[in-house]
C-alpha cells in the first residue's frame, strides 16, 4: 500500500485483444497506404519497427499481417472495380455542351484557359480547406449545449465562433492555405 501511495507500484498492463488494439490499427492503416513501408518487409521487420506491433507474440503477428495484406488488397480491388463501375456509367450519360437554360458549362467553356480553370480549381480547393479548417474544432460541429437561456446560448455560440475563426486566422499565417508563387 505504501508502495502504490508514493506511486512506486508497477500495475500490471492489462492484455488488449487483436481486434481492439492499437496495433491493429496502425498495420491497417499501413497496408491500405501504397507509399507505406510495410509493403516489401517481412513481418519479422514490421514487428521490430512499432511498440505496438511487439505487444504480440510474433508467431501470432505474422498471420495478422499475411491477414492485413490480403485484405488490404481485396480492398483496393473492390474500390478499383468500384471506380471503373462509376467511369464507366460517366461515358454512358454523355454530358450536353450546354445548360438548361443555354449557357455553355463553365468548366468546358472556350474562351477560359487553362491558367483561368487552374485558377478556379484552386480557389475552390483553398475554400474548401479553408471550411475544413473551421470543422475541425469540435465545438462548431458538435450541438452547442452551453448557456441558460437561448440568448445567453446565442451569446456564447457566437463568442466561440469568433474565437475559432480569430485560431484559424492566426494558424493561416504560418500555415497558408496554398503555396503562392
Amino acid at each position: 500500500m505504501v508502495d502504490r501511495l508514493l506511486g512506486r507500484e508497477v500495475t500490471k498492463k492489462r492484455k488488449v485483444a487483436w481486434k481492439k488494439s492499437r496495433g491493429r490499427a496502425l498495420l491497417k492503416k499501413l497496408s491500405l497506404d501504397k507509399k507505406s513501408y510495410v509493403h516489401g518487409k517481412t513481418a519479422e521487420e514490421v514487428h521490430k519497427s512499432h511498440e505496438w506491433f511487439e505487444e504480440f507474440p510474433l508467431d501470432k503477428f505474422k498471420e495478422y499481417f499475411t491477414d492485413m495484406l490480403a485484405s488490404a488488397a481485396q480492398h483496393r480491388a473492390i474500390v478499383a472495380e468500384d471506380n471503373r463501375l462509376v467511369n464507366l456509367e460517366y461515358t454512358l450519360i454523355p454530358r450536353k455542351s450546354m445548360t438548361s437554360r443555354g449557357y455553355p458549362f463553365w468548366r468546358n467553356h472556350a474562351l477560359l484557359s487553362k491558367e483561368t480553370t487552374d485558377f478556379i480549381n484552386a480557389a475552390l480547393a483553398r475554400q474548401e480547406n479553408y471550411h475544413s479548417r473551421l470543422k475541425s474544432y469540435d465545438i462548431l460541429r458538435c450541438r452547442f449545449r452551453h448557456g441558460k437561456s437561448t440568448e445567453n446560448k446565442m451569446v456564447l455560440h457566437k463568442m466561440a465562433t469568433e474565437m475559432v475563426a480569430v485560431i484559424v486566422q492566426y494558424d493561416l499565417r504560418y500555415r497558408p492555405l496554398c503555396e503562392t508563387d
